[in-house]
């Protein structure tokens, strides 16, 4: 007790110090204004959206937030005119921005389907357990969506969505983002260049930040897959659908081996309490919820500083949370399930393979290296892609941040898949975007028979 009152009481003469003014009280922000968005080529099957088109959001969190935003830099195309929102202020903050009438405002996403076809499109953001029904509901009202990754729980799940979607003659994209940023498109563009040759091997890997591990995956949403969706489903279906892109043939066999080794209870230091207001060691603990969110993770990371769900980061509100709360939890002692690391094994057409590597690292970061029959590619620091040319022995680097993009998160890949998004409900052309449901099937598919390929220890047909 004597350590829990030491820093309480530093809480409070400290103010969160610590934590940083510029914090305290900040809304979420999605522009950098260094940031530009000058220079990027208009795609010529883009037209003039002359009246916006209008939303709703299911789903007020970090992900519906930076979507939404998009009407910030282009309200002549966007309006979000309704809202369904569990939490209070998540809601309130959308009500009050956006002015949404309050006819249009709801806690569940339930009440929202009771109401007949009034917005152009939705845009599901929910948590990946409540992805499968809003989705389907909002299918069978007519509306466009934009889905936000994964797209369900399971195969099937996917599978009916993308045929009640194709039934009803409705537009689905899936929140792919990475298809929309610089470096991966550039490397699609390389590759169909065919200055590769022929591919035979992609490498690829994902490591996660350490903090970010324990923060998303031990104390947070995503670290039970009954909860939301195994490790492979609910972080790495970005990457699975990148090497699923980049080759462009079928898959045909995967194998899988990983596990979770380190935050388990039989891990947790002698003497360590069930919450980091309780512990004896707790300021020796490098993942201490004191250290996580008033340091330089807290700075650093913003966005995840919105799963505490409070409103204003003041010193009760963050010890209220860190004594009640997910984020306050010993990470050796919660009811985590999902994997820290894990490798899967690719056979595609033309017997192309492919490895994909998950783990943990102190700085995350995804890297790859791509063989083909005239050339190899790479990228490293991880902002060049350098080229290999076997003919000639040429070598090119190229600079990815040299690249125009847009502004917002993912690099500007969020706000890419959005223009893209808006262009095919305003056309009503689905091939105006490189990320529909009856694309992303087939990689929702990888992911889940490679885990199922790690639970059983066999290599399944695909």
């Amino acid at each position: 007790m004597k350590n829990r009152i030491s820093r309480r009481n530093a809480l409070k003469l400290g103010g969160l110090v610590a934590l940083g003014t510029p914090f305290i009280n900040k809304g979420l922000t999605l522009f950098d204004s260094q940031q530009t968005e000058t220079g990027i080529p208009k795609d010529p099957r883009h037209v003039e959206i002359k009246k916006p088109l209008t939303a709703v959001i299911i789903g007020g969190g970090n992900r519906g937030t930076a979507y939404a935003m998009y009407c910030d830099l282009f309200p002549k195309e966007l309006k979000i005119i309704g809202i369904a929102e569990p939490i209070d202020f998540k809601r309130e903050r959308f009500v009050k921005k956006y002015n949404i009438p309050k006819e249009n405002v709801w806690t569940t996403w339930e009440h929202a389907m009771q109401k007949a076809k009034f917005a152009d499109i939705m845009i599901i953001t929910t948590m990946d357990n409540m992805h499968y029904e809003p989705t389907m509901a909002a299918i069978n009202l007519g509306y466009d969506i934009l889905l936000e990754k994964p797209v369900a729980q399971n195969i099937k799940e996917v599978e009916d969505i993308a045929n009640l979607a194709a039934e009803k003659n409705c537009i689905v994209a899936v929140c792919h983002v990475l298809r929309y940023h610089r470096m991966y498109k550039k490397v699609k563009e390389i590759i169909d260049s065919g200055v590769l040759g022929e591919i035979t091997n992609i490498q690829h890997s994902e490591l996660i930040g350490r903090m970010h591990y324990q923060h998303s995956y031990v104390r947070g949403r995503w670290r039970n897959s009954k909860e939301s969706n195994p490790m492979l489903l609910s972080k790495s279906c970005h990457d699975l659908d990148i090497i699923y892109w980049w080759l462009g043939k079928k898959s045909k066999r995967v194998s899988s081996f990983g596990s979770l080794t380190y935050f388990r209870e039989e891990n947790a230091p002698a003497n360590s309490g069930e919450r980091c207001t309780n512990c004896t060691i707790e300021k020796e603990c490098p993942y201490s919820a004191f250290k996580m969110y008033q340091g330089k993770f807290a700075e650093q990371d913003y966005d995840f500083m919105q799963h505490l769900d409070i409103p204003n980061f003041t010193q009760e509100s963050l010890l209220h949370a860190f004594e009640t709360g997910d984020f306050g939890r010993c990470v050796w002692r919660c009811d985590n399930d999902v994997i820290d690391h894990q490798v899967v094994n690719m056979e595609f057409e033309d017997k192309v393979t492919s490895s994909f590597t998950l783990g943990i690292a102190e700085n995350g970061g995804r890297f790859f290296k791509i063989q083909g029959t005239l050339g190899d590619l790479y990228n490293y620091r991880p902002a060049f892609i350098g080229i290999a040319e076997f003919k000639n022995d040429k070598k090119t680097v190229i600079d990815v941040k040299k690249i125009p993009r847009l502004k917002g998160g993912h690099g500007g890949s969020d706000l890419g898949l959005m223009q893209d998004f808006l262009q095919a409900v305003y056309q009503q052309d689905e091939t105006l975007i490189v990320t529909p449901i009856s694309v992303s099937v087939a990689s929702h598919e990888i992911g889940f028979k490679a885990e199922e390929s790690r639970t059983i220890g066999k290599t399944l047909d695909i």
